[in-house]
């Protein structure tokens, strides 16, 4: 499977999670804070996958904020796609960085359908 492949497979399974778990972006249309996104990339970046699964998995906390929880959740859920799709680490790292515009831009093609 080439790096494309996998990317659009990525995105395909993203955007049906978020609409599994019912999120919707906030009314500057991000789905994820940016802190969120950069702090996963930078522990994703520095210390690995699985490393970053731990941490992701330490984010999600039961007495926090439903929406928080539920972004934790879904983070976690991209991890382990990137981890069996084996995307590329300076890739995955990119589409962390950028999933809000990624996102942005998979439900504006959708809205044209």
């Amino acid at each position: 499977m080439t790096n494309d492949e996998k990317i659009n497979e990525l995105t395909g399974k993203i955007n049906t999670l978020i609409k599994k778990k019912n999120l919707f972006p906030d009314s500057k249309g991000n789905w994820f804070s940016s802190s969120q996104l950069d702090a996963l990339r930078q522990v994703y970046e520095k210390y690995g996958i699985r490393t970053a699964k731990i941490f992701q998995i330490g984010r999600i906390d039961q007495r926090g904020r439903r929406i928080e929880q539920k972004q934790n959740e879904i983070l976690l859920e991209v991890l382990e796609f990137i981890e069996k799709l084996r995307i590329d680490l300076r890739v995955a790292s990119y589409l962390l960085g950028r999933l809000n515009p990624i996102l942005n831009k998979i439900k504006e093609k959708e809205k044209r359908r």
